[in-house]
């Protein structure tokens, strides 16, 4: 009995966030289920589309010090917790932008050349026209990344702002950004270290990442100190010093890798786990990135899943996705019951059989709602003369039987400032990619000794 209710409780916070959203399902008189739905704030999403650009919108938001932030952190065991202060794009880099029209764009783009890649590493083998949807085009100052965690690097520490990267293997820093080479303390990896794959002819540990759409990124292995938020530091962590990066890694600056690999920053921290919360991409606030941290009381968790022709990438088990309350598709035939957790990609992408079957029921779900496509969004709506909507909800189904419904922030995203919004999937050639569009708002965990990712909406 006290199981029971010590399970009941662990619920309370997940029941309370989806009250906070007025998500309801109700069943008729006849016994039929409604049409669940959740009212979404059109208004306030088109203001803040318009306050990127207003005076003063570059500045990042103090409510968080980054030497004390972690309420949400604490680990109830023996290790020790660190942490890295994480922001979205806007708050590190000003944008060129004229409008959000144009902002969109551009993190389409950005989107559709990591995609590219990410096909390229799932599938060499699978040539599709899906995503084939904008021109990918970079300035000297892009770079794929939405998100970025800073990092002090070396001694004394050298605060540098990186690319977060659930899906790369190596941290990285590009010699114009900062050349490690001449700090005092400065020495190359060994060729014979255990962490050096690949040594050339000047007896120089390398690493150099090829991608299918051509981009590289390459230099010289060595280890160096880093220091996280509040003056902690790790030393010996394995680090790239990019002389070479081009494609959609230029100008990227510096990226840190937390995927499986072993040259990733969270296997040669050894953590037994890591979370990161995504802000909304258009805010000023920030969050953190947080290693050997508990999961939020009321995480949904679906288990971690083995691939072993893709070892390095986040799988979990999915059984499907339901609309409105509605029975569940099967995610099944289209990716083999699995989908990759991935902060780099934006829009969660369906094998296209899925990916059809879910919206053609949101479309009918959503009745008569006036819409037509903004490609690459194949349903977009006019919300414009709403001050707010019901939207259908849309949930994950894990294979452990729990069960994540998306907050409508989630599934519709403005595309510009007059009342525009889309739904915010995507067709993918074969498995089926959670983005960071729908991780946005909540505290995502990777509980690496326990192998399940939790996700607590609500709880940044």
């Amino acid at each position: 009995m006290a199981i029971v209710s010590y399970k009941l409780l662990s619920l309370l916070p997940l029941l309370l966030a989806s009250l906070a959203v007025l998500s309801r399902a109700m069943i008729t008189p006849n016994g039929k289920t409604k049409t669940t739905s959740s009212l979404f704030d059109v208004q306030a999403s088109i203001r803040k589309t318009l306050d990127v650009f207003s005076p003063g919108s570059r500045e990042v938001e103090d409510s968080l010090k980054d030497d004390d932030h972690r309420s949400h952190s604490s680990s109830s065991s023996s290790e020790r917790s660190y942490s890295f202060t994480l922001r979205p794009r806007l708050s590190v880099r000003p944008t060129r932008a004229r409008d959000y029209k144009s902002l969109m764009a551009a993190r389409l783009a950005r989107d559709s050349a990591r995609m590219k890649s990410l096909r390229a590493r799932l599938d060499p083998a699978v040539e599709t026209d899906a995503d084939q949807d904008a021109p990918v085009t970079f300035s000297s100052n892009s770079g794929v990344g939405e998100y970025f965690v800073s990092l002090g690097i070396g001694d004394p520490p050298q605060q540098i702002n990186m690319i977060m990267d659930t899906g790369s293997d190596v941290c990285w820093v590009s010699k114009t950004v900062f050349d490690p080479s001449k700090l005092p303390t400065y020495h190359e990896l060994a060729c014979n270290a255990p962490l050096c794959q690949s040594c050339n002819n000047n007896n120089k540990c390398t690493f150099n990442l090829k991608y299918g759409d051509g981009s590289t990124a390459s230099g010289v292995l060595a280890p160096e100190k880093v220091t996280f938020s509040g003056g902690s530091s790790v030393d010996g962590i394995v680090i790239g010093s990019a002389d070479v990066a081009w494609g959609m890694w230029a100008g990227a600056g510096a990226l840190v890798g937390l995927s499986r690999g072993a040259v990733s920053l969270s296997s040669q921290m050894n953590a037994s786990s890591f979370s990161y919360c995504l802000v909304d991409q258009d805010s000023k606030s920030k969050s953190t990135l947080d290693f050997n941290s508990d999961a939020p009381a009321g995480s949904v968790f679906a288990p971690l899943l083995s691939n072993p022709p893709t070892p390095n990438f986040y799988y979990v088990g999915l059984a499907g996705i339901s609309v409105g309350g509605g029975g569940v598709i099967s995610a099944l035939p289209g990716s083999g019951g699995q989908a990759i957790v991935d902060s780099g990609t934006a829009m969660t992408r369906f094998p296209r059989d899925l990916y059809t079957a879910v919206e053609n029921e949101f479309i009918r779900l959503m009745g008569n709602t006036s819409r037509w496509s903004v490609p690459p969004f194949n349903t977009c709506f006019d919300l414009k003369d709403n001050k707010s909507a019901n939207v259908t909800t849309l949930s994950f189904h894990f294979s452990n039987d729990n069960v994540l419904t998306l907050p409508p922030e989630n599934i519709l995203v403005p595309v510009d400032s007059s009342g525009t919004f889309c739904f915010a999937f995507a067709v993918a050639a074969s498995t089926t990619i959670i983005g960071n569009l729908q991780q946005q708002g909540m505290r995502v965990s990777f509980d690496l000794d326990n192998n399940d990712i939790g996700f607590a909406p609500g709880q940044c």
